[in-house]
């Protein structure tokens, strides 16, 4: 082999661990910020005199889980524990190719959590 061929086979070896951190990176702060989320912190939704955010991530977590909460409700929780099946899955090199229905079907899973977790 050559040492252009091997440089390329490197690095698309670390793609997918490059795409897992970044998944368990934003699985985390989604998830941290939907825990701490309070009404009361600024956001796009509501009108506040606070200058600082009750959130644990400040103010990008506060408007971050107040858009996931009035989008998608109680079901913004499974955005967070998604992302984090998904570094799963690239950071232990477990070959799941994901498909253009099966994303799809994802989708539609979580919009149809968010309305039967909104039924009282």
């Amino acid at each position: 082999m050559t040492k252009n061929t091997e440089t390329k086979t490197e690095s698309r070896r670390l793609v997918p661990e490059f795409l897992g951190i970044i998944a368990f990176v934003v699985g985390v702060f989604i998830l941290i910020s939907l825990f701490s989320f309070s009404p009361h912190d600024p956001s796009l939704h509501s009108a506040s005199s606070r200058l600082s955010p009750n959130n644990y991530m400040g103010v990008v977590g506060s408007y971050g889980a107040s858009l996931l909460i009035f989008s998608f409700g109680l079901a913004s929780y499974l955005i967070g524990f998604l992302l984090l099946l998904i570094a799963y899955f690239f950071l232990t090199k477990k070959q799941r190719q994901f498909r253009i229905p099966e994303l799809f079907l994802l989708g539609v899973f979580i919009f149809t959590a968010a309305v039967f977790l909104e039924i009282k």
